[in-house]
C-alpha cells in the first residue's frame, strides 16, 4: 500500500485533462504521454472525454459519452454541460486543462469561476474563427482561461492579437515528442532517395499536392520511391493518381516511426487553418529526415530554413516541387539536413522538456490545490 493509500493520509491534488474524444490523432498521442510523464504519487493527472468514441490509445479515467451528433455539430451541446459540471464537482481538481478548442468552449461554461483553467491551444483559428462575428464565444473561452499554453509563438501570437489575451497569461509550450519513440534514421535503399507524406488524407492537409510533387518528379527520371500514409475522405479518389506516379499508398499505420527511418525527405503540404506545431514535423525531425513544408503556423519553430529542412509559401506548388528535387538530387544535403534535425529535435521539442515547462505552469494551482 502506498503512503497515498494508507488510511488518513492527505489525497493527492488531481489535475484534469479534458479532451473531445478517443481518435488516433497526435494531439491524443501527446496528451496520453503527457498525462503518463507527469503523474506521480503526489499529484493525479487524470483524462476526461466528452464524446463517445471507440477505445484507441487515450485511456480516458472519466468519460461523459455523449453522443456526437446534430446538437455538437451547431456548436453547444447541452448534455456535455451537465455532465462536466457534475463530473468536476464530484472530482473536485484543482486545475483543468482544456487540450484544444472545443474542450476549453466547454469547460469555460461548465467551470465554476474560483477553479483555475488553463487551455492549451493547440492550433490557429480556421477562417470563420478569425471574422469578428464569429469569434466571440472563441474569444470568451480564451480569455476566461487563467493561462493560455500556446503550441507555439504563432498561436500565442494570434491569442494575444486576435483575443486580446494579455502577455502574462500567455505561455508558449512547443508540441513535444518523446524520442524513444523515433529511431534515427537508417535508410536502407542504396543511396536512392525515399519520399513520404504522412498525414489525413483530407482537403487541409493537401495530399494531392504531394501526388502533383511527386508526379513532376517523375519527368525528370529522377530515381525515387514515395509512399502516402494516413486516410481519409480523400482516399479513394486519390488511387488512381497515385498509381500513376508510383506511389506506395499505405493507408493508415501502426508503425509510422519505423516508416519514416526508413525514408528520407518528409514532404509536408498542409494549409494553415487550424494548424499550431504540426507533431508530424518533430516526428520526421527526431526520425532524422529533411523535411519540405509550408509555412503553417508553428513550422519556423521547428525547422531551420535551409538548415533542417526547407520552407516554401503556401501557394507555391512550383518552389515545393524545386524544394523536393533538390533534395531528392543531392544525397549529401539531405543527409545532413537529416542529422541536424534531429539534433534541433532532440535539444528543443522532446516530451521531458515540454513536461518540464507543465510542471511550471502547473504547480502553482497545485500548490493551491494541496494547502
Amino acid at each position: 500500500m502506498s503512503l497515498t493509500e494508507m488510511p488518513g493520509s492527505p489525497t493527492p491534488p488531481v489535475v484534469l485533462h479534458v479532451l473531445p474524444y478517443d481518435l488516433a490523432r497526435g494531439a491524443q498521442r501527446y496528451a496520453r504521454a503527457l498525462v503518463d510523464a507527469l503523474n506521480t504519487e503526489d499529484e493525479s493527472h487524470q483524462i476526461l472525454t466528452l464524446f463517445r468514441a471507440d477505445p484507441v490509445l487515450l485511456r480516458p479515467d472519466v468519460e461523459l459519452d455523449v453522443p456526437r451528433g446534430m446538437l455538437r455539430r451547431l456548436g453547444l451541446d447541452p448534455r456535455v454541460v451537465r455532465r462536466l459540471r457534475s463530473e468536476v464537482k464530484r472530482i473536485a481538481p484543482a486545475v483543468v486543462v482544456a487540450h484544444g478548442g472545443e474542450s476549453a468552449k466547454y469547460a469555460a461554461i461548465a467551470l465554476p469561476r474560483d477553479l483555475p483553467l488553463v487551455y492549451l491551444k493547440v492550433g490557429t483559428a480556421h477562417r470563420a474563427l478569425q471574422r469578428k462575428a464569429n469569434r466571440s464565444l472563441h474569444g470568451y473561452y480564451t480569455r476566461r482561461a487563467n493561462i493560455v499554453a500556446a503550441v507555439s509563438s504563432d498561436v500565442a501570437e494570434e491569442a494575444n492579437q486576435l483575443y486580446d489575451v494579455p502577455q502574462d497569461r500567455l505561455v508558449v509550450i512547443p508540441n513535444a515528442r518523446d524520442p524513444v519513440d523515433f529511431p534515427p534514421h537508417v535508410g536502407g535503399r542504396d543511396g536512392r532517395a525515399g519520399v513520404i507524406f504522412v498525414g489525413h488524407l483530407d482537403p487541409g492537409k493537401r495530399p494531392d499536392w504531394f501526388i502533383d510533387v511527386v508526379a513532376a518528379l517523375r519527368q525528370d527520371d529522377l530515381d525515387f520511391d514515395a509512399a502516402m500514409v494516413g486516410d481519409g475522405p480523400l482516399e479513394q479518389s486519390l488511387g488512381a493518381r497515385a498509381g500513376e506516379a508510383r506511389i506506395e499508398m499505405l493507408g493508415r499505420r501502426s508503425d509510422v516511426p519505423q516508416l519514416l527511418s526508413e525514408n528520407d525527405i518528409f514532404v509536408f503540404t498542409s494549409l494553415p487553418p487550424g494548424e499550431g506545431m504540426p507533431g508530424v514535423l518533430i516526428e520526421a525531425g527526431l526520425s532524422g529526415l529533411a523535411t519540405v513544408a509550408t509555412r503553417v503556423p508553428g513550422a519556423r519553430d521547428v525547422i531551420e530554413d535551409g538548415v533542417t529542412g526547407l520552407l516554401v509559401d503556401i501557394e507555391d506548388k512550383p518552389g515545393m516541387t524545386d524544394a523536393v528535387r533538390r533534395l531528392v538530387s543531392d544525397r549529401a544535403l539531405r543527409e545532413a539536413m537529416g542529422q541536424k534535425a534531429r539534433t534541433r529535435c532532440m535539444d528543443m521539442f522532446t516530451l521531458q522538456a515540454s513536461v518540464e515547462h507543465w510542471h511550471d505552469v502547473l504547480e502553482p494551482f497545485i500548490a493551491r490545490g494541496r494547502a
